[in-house]
């Protein structure tokens, strides 16, 4: 019973739920394998050969490019509908029958739009990835192949995100998550495994084709209650939501944030393979590595209460809000302060014994600006997330003037002087103008609704 308690103690101080508990499992799993796939992409790939996979790993994300936050908007939308829904005993979906016939037409606005941006991504990305690496003298016919299978499999996952925004927004969060720690195993033994029996460049196709199939094979079953909503014609016509008029006025503007999220945090490697090739691409892409596994650790909260924000808000309960948003910051900078020393003391040890694989990232300076970065954007992190779920989004300009910030600094800077050009002016762009913004916009909102709630 006193561990039954303590545990209750220890779950309610860190504010860990099932979500945040899968997601916490997901994001360790990230953190202790991380390590162990850039060590094997050291060990078994050529220099030339790690600059192709991080660059082609930067180019997946122009995914947001094509979504243009579409999938924040539709999770957004269905939660706050689902402050008047249920699942039956049956499983199936009951409740107000207006909020029913939004979520009717939520869900077949989503089906359709990840389809079109599937197929889009498909051609569109696929052939400029195709025209990019051709620019390059060290591109052979093996990897434009690889590029396409990949693009197929990523085509696959980008229509599996309409099921995770169904499920996230009717708030089965944590079941997403446990499906998501389950699939970030497979996917992650399955490219190590490739990785070992040589599969070479194939091996990240492996990896995404292997995830791609188990997200959309495990989330379906959980789907199928949106897939079968029963509505009658009459409400389908008074819960019609208007794409245009409802989605495309914050959509857009977060379609534009996600954009500039590219240029910020995807960019480098790109350019860097452009004007340095791939082997300063490769160090600079497994510098950047360790930058995700950090950030990712402290979004584990953010992203899983994401949807109670949405639910907070619908109900007016701005102080309950703000208070969830203080106690997940706390929860986010401790646990990626953590992160981030722990992947400091191994690049320093790594150094300090003249271990090989530590020629495969940048220096020490560089890696420890790109750590320290990575804890203060949490702020901005949870912050966003926050107003972002109370369908407005007014980070679009800020996230914009950033973007260009360090796009400019990416081209003039990191042509110049190399890794510490593009990761000086990014870690400057973030730590001076990008948070303390967001921070100042976040006060400002956050005071509105509440203002707005007692008048």
């Amino acid at each position: 019973m006193e561990t039954a308690g303590l545990i209750g103690r220890l779950r309610d101080l860190f504010g860990v739920d099932r979500a945040v508990g899968f997601s916490l499992f997901n994001r360790a799993w990230g953190f202790v394998t991380g390590p162990v796939t850039i060590y094997l992409i050291t060990r078994y790939f050529s220099p030339d050969l790690q600059g192709y996979h991080y660059t082609f790993s930067s180019f997946l994300l122009l995914q947001s490019m094509l979504e243009l936050g579409f999938g924040v908007v539709l999770t957004q939308f269905i939660s706050h509908e689902w402050s008047k829904l249920r699942h039956d005993t049956d499983g199936a979906i009951s409740g107000d029958s207006k909020a029913l016939a939004r979520l009717n037409s939520l869900v077949r606005l989503g089906l359709k739009w990840y389809l079109a941006v599937a197929v889009l991504f498909l051609f569109v990305v696929g052939g400029c990835g195709l025209l990019f690496f051709g620019t390059q003298q060290t591109t052979v016919p093996e990897y434009n192949i690889a590029w396409g299978i990949l693009c197929v499999m990523v085509s696959l996952s980008i229509f599996g995100m309409a099921f995770r925004s169904f499920l996230e927004g009717s708030n089965q969060v944590g079941f997403v998550q446990s499906m998501s720690f389950a699939g970030a195993i497979v996917s992650t033994v399955a490219g190590w495994t490739a990785i070992y029996f040589g599969a070479g460049i194939y091996s990240i196709c492996v990896m995404v084709g292997t995830s791609a199939v188990f997200n959309v094979v495990s989330m379906l079953p959980r789907c199928r209650p949106f897939l079968r909503l029963r509505v009658s014609q009459n409400d389908v016509q008074l819960g019609s939501i208007s794409w245009l008029e409802e989605f495309w006025p914050q959509q857009w503007r977060i379609g534009l944030s996600w954009l500039s999220g590219f240029l910020m945090f995807q960019a480098f490697v790109p350019v860097m393979f452009y004007f340095h090739g791939p082997v300063a691409a490769g160090k600079l892409g497994a510098s950047m590595r360790l930058y995700d596994i950090v950030n990712s650790v402290g979004l584990s909260w953010a992203n899983a209460i994401g949807p109670t924000m949405g639910i907070l808000g619908a109900r007016k309960d701005y102080a309950g809000l703000r208070d969830l948003v203080r106690r997940t910051l706390k929860r986010s900078f401790v646990a990626t302060s953590v992160a981030a020393l722990s992947m400091w003391a191994i690049m320093r040890t790594l150094n300090a014994y003249g271990v090989p694989q530590a020629d495969r990232f940048t220096d020490m300076v560089s890696i420890t600006l790109l750590l320290i970065t990575a804890v203060v954007m949490q702020l901005s992190h949870v912050e966003t997330i926050a107003i972002r779920f109370q369908k407005i989004e007014p980070f679009m300009s800020i996230a914009v003037v950033s973007a260009v910030l360090v796009l400019l600094s990416n081209v003039f800077l990191g042509s110049r002087y190399g890794v510490m050009g593009f990761v000086g002016g990014f870690a400057s762009t973030m730590a001076f103008i990008l948070v303390p913004v967001i921070h100042r916009i976040y006060g400002r909102e956050i005071t509105r609704f509440q203002d707005s709630a007692t008048s």
